[in-house]
This record gives structure tokens, C-alpha cells and sequence, in this order.
């Protein structure tokens, strides 16, 4: 959690690509954090990337998790949801 705060998900699936919008994420949380903290759902974890302001790098407390099945998807997102 960020600050206490549980960590918001959500979903997008597209075809082949079933991807959770990570919410309330904490500044110092990095891309190798998600990874490391979503790749275990299964073989199928595609990427982790937290959404960073272009000018600053900055994160914008926010990222999303790929992943190419739709069984480690939702395990990731049951597991996961209010967690981080």
C-alpha cells in the first residue's frame, strides 16, 4: 500500500494482452518493484510499468501489469487487489 493506502486495481483486457491498472502506488515504487511483485502470478506476466510525468520522471502514482493469459491475470488481480 502507498502510505496505508490499499492499492487500487482494475482492468483492461485486450486480445492476447490482459492488463491491471495499479492505483495508489507510492512515489518511490519503480518498474522493477511491479515486476517483482506481479511475475509470480504465472508465466504469461508480459511487463510492469509505472506511469512517470514526461518532463520530471516523476511517478504519477500509477502503473499497469501485462499479462498474456487470462487465468494469471485474474489470479494476479484476486491476490494483489488492496495489497502492494
Amino acid at each position: 500500500s502507498a502510505n496505508g493506502i490499499p492499492v487500487m486495481i482494475s482492468l483492461a483486457i485486450f486480445i492476447d494482452d490482459f492488463r491491471l491498472f495499479v492505483g495508489n502506488l507510492g512515489m518511490e515504487v519503480t518498474d522493477q518493484m511491479l515486476q517483482e511483485a506481479f511475475c509470480r502470478f504465472g508465466p504469461s506476466f508480459k511487463k510492469a510499468k509505472v506511469v512517470r510525468e514526461q518532463r520530471t520522471g516523476k511517478s504519477k502514482g500509477y502503473g499497469f501489469v501485462s499479462f498474456g493469459n487470462p487465468d494469471d491475470f485474474l489470479k494476479a488481480m484476486r491476490e494483489m487487489d488492496g495489497k502492494l
